[in-house]
């Protein structure tokens, strides 16, 4: 039997972002995002202080409760790190284990933003992402209610 290769199992769950500034060489920048990990998701929850019971139909309502502007930078530490794939980035300076890596201050400020924005939006945490989700669930409900209730109706005629 084969294994799943690394690829194949991150197929759907990275995706290319382009930046919107522009390098030496005249180029956007290209970054490779990833759905948030659970270690990064538990340090999110606990950073933002959310009530175990929260899910994601109810994690919008839990942001607006918070002074999101408050925990920014250390949302940022933690979010970007952990979602951009490639090039890594460290919270610190380069160092010796990672001479290649860029640090958060060395992204200019609209990167970082969207950076930020898009592994948001990634990961279905934007409100426009948790009213798809509200409506996929919706109809699916009610599409098996609806063939339920008329089998029913067909068994009572």
């Amino acid at each position: 039997m084969e294994y799943t290769t690394a690829e194949e199992y991150l197929a759907g769950k990275i995706k290319k972002v382009t930046l919107p500034s522009v390098t030496a060489t005249g180029k956007h920048p290209v970054f490779v995002i990833r759905k948030i990990p659970p270690k990064a998701a538990l340090e999110l929850a606990d950073l933002l202080e959310l009530p175990e019971d929260v899910d994601l139909e109810n994690i919008n309502e839990a942001l607006s409760s918070i002074d999101v502007k408050e925990k920014l930078p250390e949302l940022i530490d933690t979010i970007i790190p952990a979602c951009v794939v490639k090039p890594r980035i460290k919270k610190e300076k380069k160092n010796e284990e990672c001479p290649k890596c860029l640090c958060i201050d060395d992204l200019e400020i609209e990167d970082l933003v969207a950076l930020f924005e898009e592994i948001l939006e990634f990961n279905g945490l934007t409100a426009k992402g948790i009213k798809k989700r509200q409506k996929f669930r919706r109809e699916s409900s009610g599409s098996i209610g609806r063939s339920s209730r008329s089998k029913n109706r067909k068994a009572a005629d």
